[in-house]
This record gives structure tokens, sequence and C-alpha cells, in this order.
């Protein structure tokens, strides 16, 4: 379907005033007479407020200093407390380990550490089985657990030690009750493996000491799954014991402190960068009040006019722009026509006036300045942006109001410097396009008007009578 194409009315005013650049002027000296007396005020607020702040973050500093001392302190104790080894503390463990009886092979895992084989010994010479140790057998849930690796009798006669669990469907997977993850830690970290062995047996020994019955007495010397040793032992103990240190309670401290030092210094330096910026900001707003305190008397009675003649220019040679009048107190009140491009269409978004003063409504902040409706689109339906408070009262209304988002603080930023052209062509930029995510439901309820309706400057034909007066009294 084809948009219906609407043809705008006239707006309901137009025009320059003919002493339009003497009271632009004027308006410039009165903003500037204002500032000379409001900025130093202000200034002397945002003074205090940064040099409180600065106070605040020093403190602050202060603070996560101390705690950086703390941890680093106590890292520095942990670090010593963690035992060093040399190769023949490593080879007097090999030895212990292989002088058990009940270790009969070795071989090393994926990560290089070192896996024992072993077969419990009993007395009366029943065959238990042959138990795997290896480190990966450690799991998230701080038990310990070991691998049978050959069964002497089948899984149901073993599954019915009862207490000797099983891991999920594993048959082959037995918790040592004993033991929790942290002991077997402590015998790696120790290179007590010898110890750890007993303590397996020992384990393994109870558990099916009540459950005679269920076993059958074997053939002692039955062959193991897998045999032989590792040609090079003291190099898979080594890689054992750095991952046993990896997962010991002693290693995860020693990473928490690092972390926490490593955190306080990372906010220590955006602290000092926080407060070198805080300092630059205190220094400028320090010398701008001695230099607005020094020339406040001569602020309001000089202006650039070239200047501001250029920047009137500007304005009033924008696409858009309908007139400028100033209001009773001096105040210069742009009338613009906005529209939206979007799709190769034109979209009518309604006439405003624009006060160049700050808002001094309920919506000061996103609004920045005060902004009535002089026409709104067929409909009278604008863009979500605008807000309308009272729709039936005629003229300004303070709580009425454009919100500029995020651009609002660098608008005010302008209205306050009174850097006007910038301000004006920023402002009306804004009121002329769409946020992507409104821009099919503005398409939908805004009309669409000719592409060349945009009313621009038209220049005159004849002087102004007023300047040919200045002229003749300047002669």
């Amino acid at each position: 379907m084809t948009a219906r194409t609407s043809v705008l009315p006239a707006p309901t005013w137009h025009g320059t005033p003919a002493n339009l650049q003497h009271q632009w002027f004027e308006f410039l000296r009165g903003h500037a007479r204002q500032q000379a007396q409001t900025r130093p005020a202000q200034l002397r607020r945002e003074l205090s407020y940064a040099q409180s702040d600065n106070r605040d973050d020093r403190a602050q500093l202060r603070s996560y200093a101390n705690e950086s001392r703390n941890h680093q302190e106590k890292l520095t104790r942990l670090r010593a407390s963690v035992r060093t080894y040399n190769d023949e503390d490593y080879l007097n463990a090999l030895e212990a380990l292989f002088a058990l009886p009940e270790v009969i092979a070795t071989r090393v895992d994926r990560h290089g550490a070192l896996v024992v084989l072993i077969r419990p010994i009993r007395s009366d010479s029943l065959d238990l089985g042959d138990f795997e140790i290896s480190f990966d057998d450690l799991v998230a849930d701080y038990n310990s657990y070991i691998v049978r690796s050959r069964l002497t009798q089948d899984d149901v006669r073993y599954r019915n030690l009862s207490m000797c669990d099983s891991f999920g469907n594993n048959t082959h997977l037995f918790r040592v009750d004993s033991l929790t993850r942290q002991q077997f830690c402590d015998f790696y970290a120790n290179l007590d493996l010898a110890g750890l062995v007993r303590a397996i047996s020992e384990q393994i020994n109870e558990v099916t000491a009540s459950s005679r019955a269920l076993l059958q007495q074997t053939v002692p010397g039955a062959e193991p799954l897998w045999d032989g040793f590792v040609e090079n032992p003291l190099k898979a103990l080594k890689q054992l014991q750095k991952r046993a240190l990896d997962r010991h309670q002693l290693a995860r401290q020693i990473r928490e402190q690092e972390r926490l030092v490593a955190d306080y210094d990372r906010a220590m330096r955006d602290l000092r960068e926080r407060i070198r910026q805080n300092e630059a900001d205190i220094r400028r707003m320090e010398a701008e009040l001695v230099a607005l305190e020094a020339t406040a008397r001569r602020r309001g009675e000089i202006i650039d006019l070239a200047d501001a003649r250029r920047t009137l220019r500007f304005i009033t040679h924008m696409p858009g722009f309908l007139g400028m009048r100033f209001d009773e107190d001096g105040t210069a009140v742009i009338h613009i026509r906005t529209s939206w491009v979007y799709r190769d269409r034109r979209y009518d978004l309604g006439d405003f006036e624009l006060w160049l003063r700050p808002n001094r409504g309920n919506h000061k902040g996103y609004g920045v300045v005060p902004i009535h409706a002089t026409r709104l689109p067929s409909g009278g339906r604008s863009t979500t942006y605008f807000n309308r408070y009272a729709s039936h009262r005629p003229g300004l209304n303070e709580n009425d109001w454009f919100c500029f988002g995020g651009r609002s603080g660098e608008l005010g930023n302008m209205l306050n410097d009174g850097d006007f052209g910038h301000f004006v062509n920023i402002a009306v930029n804004c009121m002329n396009s769409v946020n992507n995510a409104d821009k099919p439901g503005h398409a939908h309820h805004l009309p669409v008007i000719p592409m060349e309706e945009v009313w621009r400057h038209q220049p005159r034909t004849r002087a102004r009578r007023w300047l040919a007066r200045v002229a003749i009294a300047a002669s």
C-alpha cells in the first residue's frame, strides 16, 4: 500500500525581528553576565564535591594498601610453609613404596603422574582383587576413590559387600570411607605413598572382614590385568606430587591470597588514576575560579562580535529553521520544523520552539531546555521522545520536555558555556532522528510528507530598515 503524502500547513509564526543581530548580541551579553554571577558559585560547589571525593578516595587508598599488605604478609608465610624436596627424598619415598609386598605394578597416567597397582594381603589368603591408586580418582565431591581393576568374583557378589560402596553405575569404582580427598593430597604432598598404600589396604581388609561368607578362597598369585614398573619412577613421582600440591589446601590458600593481592593492587591502580584525574580537575577549577573572580566586572560587556555573527548565521540558515524571536527577558527562542527520513521517505515530526536557557521543570536533566510544540503531525502524535505535560494549555509549560537521552549532559555543558551554535545543531539533529528500535513503529503512525518539504532560509531581497537607520545614525 502506498502511503498518503501530506502537505504541511504554514507554521504558526516564522521570520526574525528587524533588529535580530542587535537582540542576539544583547542575549549573548546577558548570558555572559548571568554566567559571571552563577558560574563562580557553581564552581565552588563542584570544587567542594571534588575535594570531598578526593579525601574519600585517599582514605580508601590507605585502607586498600593496609589490606594488601596484610594479604601479602599472609602469602609470604604460606609460601614459606611449603616444604621442598630433593631427589634423595623422592628416591627414599620410592624405596619405601616398592618395599611393600602389596605393590605389584606401576605405570603413568595421561598427565605423566605415577599410578600404583596394589593387591591387598590377608592372613587367610583370600584374594580380594587388585586396586589401582591414581590421582585422577580424586573427584569433586570431596571423597576419595580407588579403582578395582580385576574381579576375582562376579560383580553381583562384590556389590553385595554392603560396606564397600560403588560410585554411580560403575561397580569398579569404590569409595575409601576412612580417607578424605584432603588426606589423599596430604599423603601425596608429603611423599608418603607407602603410608597411603597401607591405609588403603587396612580399609579394604576392614570392609571384607564381615563379608567372609561372600568371598571364596582362591589360589594366590592370579595374573593382574596389567603389570610392569615405570622405567623412570622419579619423574613420575614428581609429576604426581605436583598435581597433588595444585589440589592441596595449602595451594588453594596461596592462590586465594595471590588473587586478593592482585585484586587490591588493581583497585589501588584504579584509585590512583581517579585521584590523579580528580586533582587535575581540582587544579583546573581553582584556576578557572581565580580567573572568573579577576574578570567578573568585565564579563558580560565584551563579546566576540565576529563569532556571534557566525553563530547567528549558522542557526538561521539551518534546514528546518522557521524563525527566531526573543522573550520578554531577552531569551532567544528558535522555531524549527522537524522531520525524519527513513527508507527514502520523509515523515513529519512537528514544529517546535526551543528556549536557549536551562529547563526549570521536572525533567530538567534529560530535557535540558524548555520546548513547546506549536504544531504536531496530523493525528496529534509526535515522537515518543517529546512529552507534553498539559496539551490543553496554550503556550510554554516548563514540564513539556524532549528527551535528549545520552547527549543531555553534553548539551547542558554547551548551553552553560554559551556554545549555542553547536547546541542548536546537535539538539535539532536529535529531534530529527529516531532510535533504531523505534523506527518501525514511528514509520507506521507518522504522516509522510514530500521529500522537499523542508523549511529553508529565504534571503531578503531588500535591506532591513533597522540596519539602514543604524547606518544613517553612524554617518
